[in-house]
């Protein structure tokens, strides 16, 4: 019995001892395990004052709504945002979706006496319509400035750096790969979801290949907002390729012809094969589904492209720059030779037991400037995403017929 007494003592004790350990950790700013699990950044958008702006105005809302058809400008004549924090409130991150792309954008800390501190700046160059600037690393209170040139915004969300940024809307976009896995072409943004389904949520967001989808067109500006906000749906986390063709409704090859040049076609995407060497290329079919011209130009250009991206006598600056490259797999949309049947209804780990067809469906909402598509992204019917045809190969005919990798392994990275 004294045992026992001594036992439940020394236990007390101990776990007195773990409190008091905790209690002194908690005051220096650590977190329990439970409480890192549950921590997670605030999207603190609302609760900030913007110089020139009303928190509760129209412009705020454009804000926050996905960057479709409305846009957040400073005040007029300025080229830089002014973001007021709640008091006692750290900016741990800006999600930023451009107006038009920036020649340079910069994040700043200004003091109360008016002077600047760089935080984060983008890349000289870059293409993107969206960027993240993750300041976690040194948070900003008080007062941040946003720079851009130009600098009007489709959309801006302001998180505080209270955890990690797991807002699964929320787009930060990695670098396309220098190798690709995976390559799909698209006339169109939506076409890449009516028409492909779950070709990107089954190897871009399930099996993580890397991926590049490249656009032939693109002309409308909330268009690129949808059509972003729609692959990170689908599980991309590679920025695409944005084409800048005309988006002109043709009714026949011939008359694609004439808005659309060959020449420029078959350098822009030969130079997309060379610079990322995709093992798979994937695209539209030959006739254009329901007969439209583009369609029907891109994937002939493609089979083209294929081909001459492997000569180097073809666009030879492109093959100094790049150096030439050979597709192993090349798929069209219901082409009819070689027929591969997709299984996009099987349950995906990445989407919680979602199919590769449920998030298609889900995808394809965000193009609200397309609403008659809205439910056509179907799996059976004459325009089915899951038929496709093996147009070239150059690692031997499929055999099992469901997978656009099967003969090429997972390691494999060869440099032309």
């Amino acid at each position: 019995m004294i045992r026992v007494k001594r036992l439940t003592a020394l236990c007390i004790c101990i776990c007195v001892l773990c409190s008091l350990c905790l209690s002194a950790g908690a005051e220096e700013g650590s977190f329990s395990v439970e409480e890192e699990q549950t921590k997670k950044a605030n999207d603190i958008t609302l609760q900030c004052r913007y110089r020139g702006q009303m928190s509760s105005g129209a412009s705020i809302r454009a804000a926050l709504d996905h960057g479709l058809f409305d846009a957040f400008y400073p005040a007029q004549g300025e080229r830089y945002i002014d973001i007021y924090l709640p008091e006692g409130t750290r900016c741990g991150g800006l999600f930023m979706d451009f107006l038009k792309i920036p020649s340079h954008w910069a994040v700043y800390a200004v003091t109360e006496s008016g002077d600047e501190f760089l935080r984060a700046e983008g890349e000289k160059g870059s293409d993107r319509y969206q960027e993240f600037a993750d300041l976690r690393w040194m948070p900003i209170y008080g007062h941040v400035r946003l720079y851009a040139d130009p600098v009007g915004l489709m959309e801006l969300r302001v998180f505080d750096d209270t955890g990690p940024f797991d807002d699964p809307l929320l787009r930060r976009w990695e670098a396309r790969p220098e190798k690709a896995d995976l390559m799909v072409v698209s006339a169109h943004p939506d076409d890449e979801i009516i028409f492909m389904g779950g070709v990107l949520p089954t190897y871009a967001g399930q099996m993580k290949k890397d991926t590049v989808v490249v656009y032939m067109s693109c002309n409308l500006r909330q268009r690129a907002s949808e059509l972003l906000n729609g692959l990170w749906i689908s599980g991309v986390r590679q920025y695409p390729v944005i084409g800048s063709f005309p988006d002109v409704r043709c009714y026949s090859l011939r008359e694609a012809r004439e808005h659309w040049a060959d020449e420029d076609c078959q350098r822009y995407l030969v130079e997309q094969i060379r610079r990322y060497r995709p093992d798979v290329m994937a695209a539209q079919d030959l006739k254009g589904e329901y007969g439209h011209g583009a369609h029907m130009l891109t994937a002939e250009t493609v089979r083209r492209a294929v081909r001459l991206a492997a000569i180097p006598e073809a666009f030879p600056d492109l093959a100094e720059q790049y150096g030439v490259w050979q597709v192993k797999k090349l798929y069209l949309h219901l082409y009819p030779k070689n027929p591969i049947t997709m299984d996009w209804r099987k349950p995906l780990d990445a989407f919680d037991g979602l199919s590769a067809l449920e998030v298609a469906q889900m995808a394809i909402l965000e193009h609200q400037s397309q609403p008659r598509w809205h439910d056509r992204v179907r799996d059976t019917g004459p325009f089915s995403n899951a038929q496709f045809g093996l147009y070239c190969t150059s690692v031997g005919p499929d055999k099992a017929c469901d997978d656009f990798f099967e003969h090429i392994p997972d390691t494999e990275n060869q440099d032309s």
